[in-house]
């Protein structure tokens, strides 16, 4: 009965810590390969595509006439979107965009089973940010005063190295030989 017990706890336990990551994971990978099937079947409504433009700073790019099939995702404002064509024009990139809401929704489950697990509050544990009076330099304090100082040697001595090396050779040489 204690064996048993002991056992179960510890099936749970382990669940808590590492198992529902890997069962999201895996929920996640089962829901990319859905849409990619969906995607490449063009299973998909004309509505529903999203049209994503990102501006470019590349010179010497050429326009393209048409869309050019592409695969990958894109998160934008915390929502992820799997993109099917790109093209790019003048100083744009334009991307069309499918919703991935199934992987979206997962995340959002995945987020929620961690904080209900690991018992984190939210408001607790991102309260008031912490504000830093950038007109006082007191914020500063080196780690390890020794790293300064060695530092400092280190410039000290590479000075120094520069300075003799300039005394002793106070010309440039008046030929030159080369090794043939």
């Amino acid at each position: 009965m204690k064996k048993g017990l002991s056992i179960f706890l510890l099936f749970v336990f382990l669940f808590n810590t590492v198992g529902y990551k890997a069962l999201y994971y895996f929920k996640i990978n089962s829901a990319n390969e859905r849409i990619k099937q969906q995607i490449q079947a063009t299973d998909y409504a004309a509505d529903k595509l999203i049209t994503v433009k990102i501006p470019l700073n590349l010179p010497y790019v050429a326009d393209w006439a048409d869309y050019q099939m592409a695969e990958g995702e894109i998160i934008y404002k915390q929502k992820t979107y799997k993109y099917i064509k790109k093209k790019i024009k003048r100083d744009t990139l334009f991307l069309i965009c499918l919703d991935h809401s199934e992987k979206n929704k997962l995340d959002k489950e995945s987020e929620e089973y961690n904080i209900k697990v690991n018992d984190l509050n939210a408001k607790k544990a991102f309260g008031k940010p912490v504000k830093y009076d950038f007109d006082k330099k007191e914020f500063y304090q080196p780690s390890n005063p020794y790293i300064l100082i060695h530092a400092s040697c280190i410039a000290f001595k590479l000075a120094s190295s520069i300075d003799v090396f300039l005394k002793a050779h106070p010309n440039p040489p008046d030929h030159y030989s080369y090794l043939s």
